[in-house]
């Protein structure tokens, strides 16, 4: 695993779709929501979609001052077919 800190150009206010994906460890379509529904912050620059590095902190730092329990999604009361209730 590459440690991000010897990253040689981690100086750099944006970065890729591709090295945001790796840097949040995400998928192509869950940062591509995430800049089309305006949590990430990109820009386009010759014909590049550029992700600017802080609002990525900013989207972690968000999510992880909600508690826990208020991310929880509630389960489904039934799951599959149900049963057939026995005839008396």
């Amino acid at each position: 695993m590459t440690n991000l800190s010897d990253d040689p150009v981690d100086d750099r206010i944006t970065c890729s779709i591709g090295d945001t994906m790796r840097r949040m460890g995400l998928g192509r379509n869950s940062v591509l929501d995430l800049v089309s529904d305006g949590s990430l912050r990109s820009v386009k620059l010759a014909g590049r979609r550029l992700v600017v590095i802080d609002s990525i902190y900013e989207l972690i730092e968000h999510h992880a001052a909600i508690p826990y329990d208020k991310t929880k999604k509630a389960a489904p009361k039934h799951r599959g077919r149900r049963r057939p209730e026995a005839r008396p």
